[in-house]
């Protein structure tokens, strides 16, 4: 399950809304500075069943939790850091776990932004 593999890689599950159901996860990297916030399509406390589809990762900087409480993708994109902001090692990082969280995937949402309400 993605909840497995991102805990087991560092990453704590976002803040519990209603019924028990989450959208995100993250994890902040203190001597880097840095934070990252993953937004998916959510699931359950306990529940992990599922089929899930990963929207995003955004970079912030640590301690400036990008509003690690909300669910909507959006509610945070004031406190996102550009790319160029990202150092290419820390990027590079994130991008090997999520690849390995993901990896066992064999789905592709097409539409995933409408999905999301992104577009």
């Amino acid at each position: 399950s993605l909840n497995g593999k991102v805990t087991a890689l560092g990453w704590t599950r976002g803040a519990v809304v209603d019924a028990g159901s989450f959208y995100t996860y993250y994890r902040e990297d203190a001597g880097a500075g840095l934070g990252v916030k993953l937004h998916f399509s959510g699931s359950f406390i306990g529940w992990n069943a599922e089929d899930v589809t990963v929207y995003e990762a955004g970079f912030y900087k640590a301690g400036e939790a990008a509003c690690r409480s909300c669910a909507k993708p959006r509610e945070d994109v004031m406190k996102a850091l550009y790319l160029k902001e990202v150092p290419p090692r820390y990027f590079s990082e994130i991008v090997l776990q999520l690849t390995k969280a993901t990896a066992s995937s064999e789905e592709r949402e097409t539409d995933w932004k409408k999905d999301a309400g992104l577009d």
